[in-house]
């Protein structure tokens, strides 16, 4: 795969795994947590966006699944 793949896919998930945690912590009235998921959820529809309008040519290259979670988990650092 390529290096852009983890990196999109992680910026794709982030909407799900804020929305789970609200879900798991029973948050539904915490004002935080929506405005954190709108922020965080919004900038990563503006990064797919932006992905898909001016691809960035560092990123094409392919990677092993190793490098590939190395990747996701200095994202989540």
């Amino acid at each position: 795969m390529k290096q852009k793949h983890f990196i999109d896919s992680n910026k794709a998930a982030t909407f799900l795994v804020i929305f789970t945690l609200i879900a798991i912590y029973d948050q539904w009235t915490n004002t935080n947590a929506w405005v954190y998921l709108a922020m965080h959820s919004t900038y990563g529809i503006l990064w797919l966006i932006k992905i898909r309008v001016f691809p960035d040519k560092k990123w094409e290259r392919k990677t092993s699944l190793w490098y590939g979670i190395l990747i996701c988990r200095n994202m989540l650092v």
